[in-house]
Order: structure tokens, then C-alpha cells, then sequence
């Protein structure tokens, strides 16, 4: 039962984290699913004890469980993705005053993560496009243009773009550490390193 319950766990763990749920809340649903199966198993077993088979009831109703479990987390799984890019910080407005760029804070486990987003002053649309998470990190953000943006970051590099100011589409979506950008909202970008370098 333990290892049944381990292996269902950390199957749910990974789908969960894969499929762009924070790594505490897949572990937390995980647990919750097996950890529900198990105590169910258990109980069953209880209430068959002394009876022909009860070790195969058990064992049905936890694997009953895990599967609705999944289906459960499955269904929730548009709430238990965080639509937020992380904790809203830093606004730098445009010129014109109808733009602006929100550095969103994260934390990647241990290390500290960044997504830069343009977005309309007055609210709605929004694109992202810088993320990055320990390294290079963000300390100047600009306007160059009415649709000019520039991020200088702490090696001094300057990463360049414009955007559709209909659409907010930027010319350019960077990510400095790919490995970070595999998930939902970052599963296409365009370049690691500023254009030229």
C-alpha cells in the first residue's frame, strides 16, 4: 500500500508540476489524494476483516480513489494554476501615460525569479515578455519610445523590444533561463540573450 501510494504520489506531483501547478500545491494535492486513498483502503480493510478478499477490495478502492483523486485535481486544475505571473512590484509607465511595465516577483525553490510584463494602464490586456530567475536579474526598466521598452540587467546587457500597442504583442519575448519557460505562460519565447550578443 505504501508503495502503491508513493508511486501514485510522485506520478501526481510531476503531472501536476508539468502541467504548471506550483511545486508545494502538486505536492500538497498529491498528498491529499493518496493519503485519502490510503485511509479509505484501510477502512475497507477494516470493515472486511475476517472476510474472503478484503486485501483486494482494499487495494481497489485506493487505486478507486487515486483515480478520482486525479480526476478531482484534473477538473480543479484551471483554479490550481495560478493565472498571476507572481507578486506585482515595480510599474514603470510610458511616456504617453497608456502603458506600463510591472515586474512581477517570484521565487523559482530558492532562488528569486522576475516576469516583465506590458500592460494597458487603464487595465486589461497584458503580454509578458522578460523572464528571468536568479541570474541576470532586472534593475533598470524603460521606455525608449511610446512603444520602446529596454531592461537593463546586474551584467549590464540591455535587452530591446517593441510592442503592437493593439495587441501589446512584443517584437521580442526573451527568457534568460529556458528552463524556467517550459510551462504555462511561458511556453514560447523567442531568445536567451539580448538581440546582438
Amino acid at each position: 500500500m505504501v508503495v502503491a501510494g508513493a508511486v501514485y504520489g510522485a506520478f501526481g506531483v510531476s503531472t501536476l508540476w508539468w502541467r504548471g501547478v506550483p511545486l508545494v500545491g502538486s505536492v500538497l494535492v498529491a498528498g491529499v489524494g493518496v493519503g485519502t486513498a490510503i485511509v479509505v483502503a484501510l477502512l475497507v480493510d477494516r470493515i472486511m476483516w475476517g472476510r474472503r478478499g478484503r486485501t483486494l477490495v482494499a487495494l481497489v478502492a485506493a487505486h478507486l480513489m487515486v483515480g478520482v483523486a486525479m480526476l478531482a485535481a484534473s477538473a480543479a486544475l484551471p483554479s490550481l494554476c495560478d493565472p498571476q505571473f507572481g507578486d506585482p512590484g515595480d510599474r514603470v509607465v510610458s511616456p504617453d501615460g497608456r502603458f506600463e511595465v510591472v515586474t512581477y516577483d517570484w521565487s523559482a525553490m530558492i532562488d528569486p525569479g522576475w516576469t516583465m510584463v506590458v500592460e494597458r494602464v487603464d487595465g486589461g490586456d497584458r503580454e509578458w515578455f522578460w523572464l528571468g530567475a536568479e541570474s541576470p536579474a532586472p534593475v533598470e526598466v524603460r521606455f525608449v519610445a511610446p512603444t520602446g521598452i529596454e531592461v537593463q540587467d546586474d551584467y549590464g546587457q540591455v535587452w530591446a523590444l517593441t510592442f503592437d500597442p493593439d495587441t501589446l504583442e512584443p517584437s521580442e519575448r526573451y527568457c534568460s533561463r529556458p528552463e524556467y519557460c517550459w510551462r504555462w505562460p511561458y511556453t514560447e519565447y523567442t531568445r536567451s540573450s539580448p538581440v546582438g550578443t
